[in-house]
């Protein structure tokens, strides 16, 4: 038994519009998680899960700048999220991860010893937002 498939002319990719749209995607995904962790929502969108009345007192004493001590953003030094970084792996992959801080990031990501915060990675904008751009890029590739 065998299947009879219609002859197609197949494009010619020269890939280079997608991994330009790989690159912006790499690059964006870093800032993206930064704002929206710093506007002390989840990767879900949804709010993060309050902080300790001992955890208010000390932002409050220590002074947070640009933010509601008592909302919940994940900043403290900066330093765990100023260490997100994105890699390149190939054409089609990439990695977001923590040069710095990953301790305190997958703490806060698995709620150990404090409660669970789920920080890292895409939330539902920015996954319909990088589908739109490699459609987008895709359909250039694809010119016959």
């Amino acid at each position: 038994m065998s299947i009879k498939t219609p002859k197609i002319r197949v494009p010619k990719i020269t890939g280079k519009n997608f991994l330009n749209a790989m690159h912006n995607i790499s690059a964006d995904e870093p800032a993206d998680i930064r704002v929206r962790t710093n506007s002390g929502k989840d990767v879900d969108l949804r709010p993060f899960a309050p902080y300790s009345k001992k955890t208010i007192a000390y932002k409050e004493k220590k002074g947070v700048r640009g933010a509601d001590p008592k909302t919940p953003h994940l900043m403290d030094s900066g330093k765990m999220l100023g260490s997100l970084y994105a890699k390149l792996k190939g054409a089609t992959s990439y990695i977001v991860s923590l040069s710095d801080h990953g301790d305190i990031g997958y703490r806060h990501q698995i709620g150990d010893g404090v409660p669970e915060r789920k920080w890292f990675g895409a939330d539902a904008k920015m996954k319909k937002r990088q589908k739109k751009e490699l459609q987008k890029a895709l359909e250039l590739e694809m010119r016959l």
